[in-house]
Formats: structure tokens, C-alpha cells, sequence
């Protein structure tokens, strides 16, 4: 064993835990990190200096919080709390040594870099620009720091902290935190401060009022998108003198968040138009991306008309005869002035083609929806021409035509429809199709759909929420533990006060055009509790005339015998962290299988995952998948198998925790046709039961179990 990494002669550190109850804070019995300064005590040779001390009692009650806190210690970690009763929180929930919780949250990018050695280097921005950063817990462009034209010993670091994930869950909110390191104070943290180490800024806060710190971070979202001088909270150095710094422009949550930095220095010239090759008698939109501040602005636009102008975005610039031309801009500003001149910059050609491209507001509608096309082409068109295949059943709406520039399309009988879209402009034409595109009815399913919710946001996606309260509702989270990736969808409903508030998750329209047929809707889910006598629950629903009605199939809440729940309860906000957080994969309930009714040839079709909040913890939803099998009926709602592991290779294990005598088991392929029979008789609790598949091709399967009183169905994914 390595018990001196770094070779100084000095035991890295010893852990004591210690038996019994906890004192008062800064005593003896009081969880600590300290040294054997005035003793001599070796192992192995190596001096036992730095030391933990931490209580069983607190260990229970705080969990590993505290432990990693007093850790952080010993890596040389200062706290960044005040130690006496002055009424200001320099960081509080920012830091794990400033706030300690279990599960523990993050330390800042600053601690990790001077403290952890976990961050080599913060990048300081000394040019004006856009930058976007990583949330703090990426491996790269998680952090940046901005020096003070008004002081050498404090600087300004920025990061972006998201609230998900085992660690930062625990933070008050996302976006983009700001906050203000004093090297004067280097190595002292916060404890005897101020003046501090480190100080987070956050609404209201001033050197002498704290301010709501909660809400320190900055995002779109929160209308909160400047910080200088002039702003709530200002950029105040540790005497109360301006900072000097401007950042504007802040950007919402995403998988990134953006932002603009300007210093006071003269601006740096650059713009991009919405077309640099064009037709004759063409319009083309400018548009001004200069760095750092801009007073005036004056272009230059040779060959076109009007050639000059003072706008920030100039439109409409007319060119009317062919040939290549020059466009300039000067930009100045109270530090300066700079040009940029582009040479040939603009393109008016006789020949260039233009390049036919359009959008739509829906692919998978309900039949009879309106869709709304959008023309994207590019190059000057002057006449359009649309063309919907089949064209049965279709209808131009609300004033639109084949020939106009943008359409409104009633689709008004099922099916899927191409588009194809024909443009001209003056020197010729082009065409593009997209086959079938439009899915009346919905997304066709014969055999099996799944969703995986690969998304950044549900934006993005094809799902609809209902979020009737316009507060807490489902939304795309990183997760670990999932065999489809690293996203889930999810509600975080433990923080979420309203009792018994609905919030709905609605699919895609699908068209289930198989004929009569048995359909199977199973899916992963993470969820636990934070108190054993409350309980949200989740309700499944079907519709089958695209959400004017819907029929309840599938009902579930935690009733104290871990039917619900996929992991031990917790007093913290949950996420996933590993596989055997979810269900039928370690403790507590099995994954669902549920037979969908009525589901031959039926397009309109939705399903709707909803959420009863009632003070639980955060639920999550992944690996959705519908499966269509011809000739196979009813499925019982308690009696429940499991498999695993699955996906698999081959070799697989049922297993349940009741005893089913056992009639028929078998396994289909996708197509219903049997290809396996299992010989077993019955399945007894806890006792496992392997058989091979390994013989047959990658893909899904389905295991049928029939008993006296019950069938179940399963899916089996086979991998190579």
C-alpha cells in the first residue's frame, strides 16, 4: 500500500472514526480536520500528520457529506463559511465547503483548480467576443476567469452549474455563476473573512447586505443576462470599488450556456450577410458581429443600393446588375475606431442555380391536421412550386396555394405524403423531395417503436407536455445506469409543493396499422421516496382519437411493499446514478409490462405518461417501446417476471418473486412466430431459472409465459 503519494515523508492522510454522539461545533468531538503537530507517531516510516476525525453519530445523520467535506480538508480545502455571526454567506450552496448536504454538493472550478488539482489551468478571456461554457461537471471549457482593469489582486471566475446529477442536485438552480476571487486572501478561505476568498454574487448582495444568494446564478431564463457595474449585484471588488467587467448577453440553459464579454478598448469590425452569391436584382440582409462596444457603425455596400448606411442590420441592400463587389464597415467607439473590407464579397451571378430547401411545423399529425410549410430555399427564388404526393385527401388552407412562398396543408386522410418543392429564380430552377415526410395518423407501427429520448430538450423532440400550473414539469435529464444512453425524461418532484398536481407526457401521433393484434407497451423507470407515508404515482393512458379521449390502462404508487419504488428511500432529491437504480435491476419493483386495448388498425394513437405529485422524489421514464404481436391475448396486472441481464448475448435468467405454475413459455420473434419452447413447469421465488438464446440473431424477442390464470409477456433484446 501507497500511503505517501506525493514522497514527503508524511502519511497522505488517516481517517479516525469515532464511536458515540457528536458536541458543540469546534470542539474536540466535533467531525475536523487537523494534525499530529505535537506528536511523533509513524507507519511504515512515514510521519501520521494530517488526520480526520469524524463521529459515527454525524456520519448518520449527515451521511457522506460531512466525510467528504472534512476530505476536502485534507487536500488542503479551506472552509468557505464564516466562522462567526456576520450576517453575509460568501458562497453557501456554491460549494461543498461552504454547505454540506448528502449527497455532498459539487466544489466550485475555483477550489477544484487550487485546491483539488483537478482543473489545470482557468482560461482568462482578455478579448471581446462570445464564449460558451460546459457545465462544471465536463471534462473541458468548464470555466473562465476575467481579471479587473481596476485591481491586481482580484479576478473574476465564471461557470456553469446545472442542477442534475447525483452531486448537483442539490444547488438552488442553473445557469451561469459568477463569482469573485481575492488573492490577498489566498489559502485562507472564508472563515475568518471578510475580507474572503472567494464570494459568489447573487441579488441584492453588497459588502454589507448578504442578498438572496439561492438565486445567484444568471440565465435568459431568469431575465437575469448582464452583470457590470451599473447591474443588480454589481461587479463590486473586495473594497467595494468597481470591478470594471461587462458580460452581457447571457444565454438560457442548454447543454451549454453562451455569453458576450466587452473591455473598454476599441471594438474589432466584422459582419456576415444572409448571402454572398446571388441573381441580378437581388436583395441581400446585413448584419453587424463586431467585438466589443459599437457607438456608430458606417458601411460602405459597392454596387448596391442603397450603398451606404448607419443601421446595426442593414436589409434590403439592392444589386441590380452582375458582377462582384466590396462591402465595408467602420465601427468605432470611445477607445477607437476599426475597418473591415471584404473584396469581392458579394456574388451577382447569371448562372447560380438556386437550392430548393423547405421546413415544416409537423411530421407525425393527426389526421386531418394542418401543417405549415416553411420555404428555406436559397439564391434569389422568385416562383414556387409545391406538391403534395399522394395529393388525395389534401388540401390548401388559409389563403395558400401550390404557388405561394410558404403553405398551410389540411392532410385529411391517413397516410404517409411526400413533399416535393420546385423553386426558380433568374437563371433557372431546383427541386427537392422528402418522402414521406408528413405521417398522417401517425408514425406507421407494424412491428415495434421505441423511444429513447436522445434529446437535448423536449423541444426538440416529438413529445408533448401539459404542464397546467406552468411550474415543475417533465423535461429531458442526464442520468447514468440506462442501457439506451444518457438521457431520461423525468419530473423533479422533490421540490415540488403541489399537492396531487397532473402533469402530463404525451407521444407522438402513431398509427397502429397492424390488423387485430395484441399490443405490448413496456418500459424503464427510476423512482423512490423521501417519507414512506407519501407517494407520487404514475398513470398511464391511451388514446386513440389523438387526445380527445382517453382510457386509463396502468395506475402505480409506492403502497410500502417496493411495488414502486426502484432504490432505497432517500431524504435527497434523486437521480439515477447506476443500473440498479431502476427497475428490475436490483432493489424494489420490477419494470411493467401492459397490454394496450384495442390497438388493431388504429391510427390517432397516443400515450400519455402522467405524474400525481404528492411530495415523493423525482421520477424518471426511459426506454420506451410499443410492440406489436399478432395472436397473443391478455396479460395479468400483478403476477410479474423478470430477465435479466437483457439486452443480453444470449444466456439469459428468469427469475420472480412468486411461485407460477407454469403451462407453456416460449419465445417469438418480432413477427409473432415461435422459435424457442422452454421446458419448465414451474417458476419458484428466488430461484432462477437460465436458458440460451445465443443461437439466434441480434434483435427483439418476446418471452410468452401462460399459466392457468395468467400470461406474460416480455421483451428480449439480443446483442452480439
Amino acid at each position: 500500500m501507497n500511503i505517501d503519494y506525493n514522497n514527503d515523508g508524511y502519511v497522505d492522510n488517516v481517517a479516525f472514526i469515532i464511536r458515540g454522539e457528536a458536541t458543540a461545533w469546534s470542539t474536540l468531538l466535533w467531525p475536523h480536520r487537523w494534525a499530529l503537530y505535537s506528536e511523533y507517531v509513524y507507519i511504515h516510516g512515514k510521519r501520521v500528520y494530517d488526520y480526520n476525525f469524524q463521529i459515527e453519530e454525524r456520519l448518520f445523520i449527515t451521511g457522506v457529506g460531512v466525510l467528504c467535506h472534512e476530505m476536502f480538508h485534507s487536500l488542503g480545502a479551506p472552509d468557505l463559511y464564516h466562522y462567526d455571526t456576520n450576517p453575509i454567506d460568501p458562497v453557501e450552496d456554491w460549494d461543498i465547503m461552504g454547505k454540506t448536504t448528502d449527497p455532498p454538493r459539487s466544489m466550485g472550478a475555483y477550489m477544484k483548480y487550487r485546491y483539488g488539482g483537478w482543473i489545470e489551468d482557468i482560461p482568462e478571456i482578455t478579448e471581446c467576443g462570445t464564449y460558451s461554457l460546459n457545465p462544471i461537471s465536463s471534462q473541458g471549457n468548464n470555466c473562465f476567469k476575467i481579471s479587473s482593469p481596476n485591481s491586481s489582486t482580484d479576478y473574476f471566475v465564471l461557470e456553469y452549474r446545472i442542477k442534475e446529477g447525483v452531486f448537483e442536485s442539490v444547488i438552488p438552480n442553473s445557469g451561469l455563476l459568477i463569482y469573485k476571487v481575492n488573492t490577498l486572501e489566498d489559502g485562507n478561505g472564508n472563515g475568518s473573512g471578510p475580507p474572503d476568498e472567494l464570494y459568489v454574487y447573487r441579488p441584492n448582495g453588497t459588502l454589507e447586505i448578504n442578498g438572496n444568494i439561492t438565486s445567484a446564478v444568471f440565465s435568459a431564463d431568469y431575465g437575469r443576462t448582464e452583470f457590470n457595474d451599473n447591474t443588480n449585484p454589481s461587479c463590486f471588488l473586495s473594497n467595494g470599488q468597481d470591478g470594471g467587467i461587462f458580460i452581457s448577453n447571457i444565454g438560457i440553459i442548454d447543454d451549454e450556456i453562451c455569453f458576450d464579454v466587452n473591455f473598454e478598448k476599441e471594438p474589432v469590425a466584422n459582419f456576415a450577410a444572409s448571402s454572398t452569391t446571388i441573381t441580378e436584382n437581388c436583395s441581400i440582409d446585413f448584419e453587424d458581429s463586431s467585438l466589443c462596444q459599437v457607438n456608430t457603425r458606417e458601411w460602405f455596400f459597392e454596387g448596391g443600393t442603397p450603398e451606404v448606411s448607419t443601421d446595426q442590420f442593414p436589409t434590403g441592400i439592392f444589386y441590380e446588375n452582375a458582377g462582384t463587389y466590396d462591402v465595408s464597415l467602420t465601427v468605432s467607439n470611445d477607445w477607437g475606431q476599426n475597418t473591415i473590407t471584404l473584396s469581392d464579397y458579394i456574388n451577382v451571378s447569371t448562372t447560380a442555380l438556386p437550392v430548393a430547401d423547405f421546413s415544416s411545423s409537423n411530421q407525425a399529425i393527426c389526421s386531418g391536421s394542418v401543417v405549415s410549410f416553411e420555404d428555406k430555399s436559397e439564391i434569389c427564388p422568385l416562383s414556387w412550386e409545391w406538391e403534395i404526393i399522394p395529393n388525395s385527401g389534401v388540401e390548401f388552407v388559409n389563403g395558400t396555394s401550390s404557388t405561394t412562398q410558404n403553405i398551410d396543408v389540411a392532410f385529411n386522410e391517413i397516410g404517409e405524403f411526400s413533399v416535393k418543392l420546385t423553386v426558380e429564380n433568374a437563371n433557372g430552377t431546383d427541386e427537392i423531395i422528402k418522402s414521406n415526410y408528413i405521417k398522417s395518423g401517425g408514425i406507421p407501427i407494424s412491428g415495434s417503436w421505441g423511444e429513447t429520448f436522445d434529446y437535448s430538450s423536449m423541444d426538440n423532440s416529438e413529445w408533448r407536455i401539459v404542464n397546467p400550473d406552468n411550474d415543475v414539469c417533465w423535461e429531458i435529464f442526464d442520468i447514468d445506469g440506462s442501457t439506451s444512453g444518457t438521457k431520461a425524461a423525468g419530473i423533479q418532484l422533490f421540490e415540488y409543493m403541489a399537492f396531487n398536481q397532473r402533469d402530463q407526457l404525451i407521444s407522438p401521433v402513431l398509427n397502429m396499422n397492424s390488423p387485430e393484434s395484441s399490443c405490448f407497451l413496456t418500459f424503464k423507470y427510476a423512482y423512490t421516496t423521501t417519507n414512506p407515508n407519501y407517494t407520487d404515482s404514475l398513470i398511464i393512458k391511451i388514446s386513440h382519437d389523438c387526445g380527445e379521449s382517453w382510457t386509463r390502462v396502468f395506475a402505480i404508487g409506492e403502497d410500502g411493499t417496493q411495488n414502486f419504488i426502484t432504490r432505497e428511500m432517500t431524504e435527497y432529491s434523486f437521480t439515477p446514478v447506476d443500473q440498479e437504480d431502476w427497475c428490475s435491476a436490483g432493489f424494489g419493483a420490477q419494470c411493467y409490462t401492459i397490454e394496450l386495448p384495442d390497438c388493431g388498425n388504429k391510427p390517432n394513437t397516443q400515450i400519455m405518461f402522467e405524474s400525481a405529485s404528492i411530495i415523493g422524489n423525482n421520477l424518471y421514464i426511459d426506454d420506451i417501446s410499443i410492440d406489436i404481436l399478432e395472436g397473443v391475448y391478455n396479460i395479468p396486472e400483478k403476477k410479474q417476471i423478470s430477465i435479466f441481464p437483457n439486452p443480453s448475448t444470449g444466456i439469459l435468467t428468469l427469475s420472480s418473486l412468486h411461485k407460477l405454475d407454469v403451462l407453456d413459455a416460449s419465445v417469438y420473434n418480432q413477427q409473432g412466430q415461435l422459435i424457442k419452447r422452454l421446458n419448465i413447469n414451474s417458476i419458484q421465488p428466488r430461484q432462477p431459472f437460465s436458458f440460451d438464446l445465443s443461437g439466434f440473431v441480434r434483435g427483439v424477442y418476446f418471452l410468452k409465459v401462460t399459466g392457468n390464470d395468467f400470461l406474460i409477456m416480455k421483451k428480449i433484446v439480443l446483442e452480439n
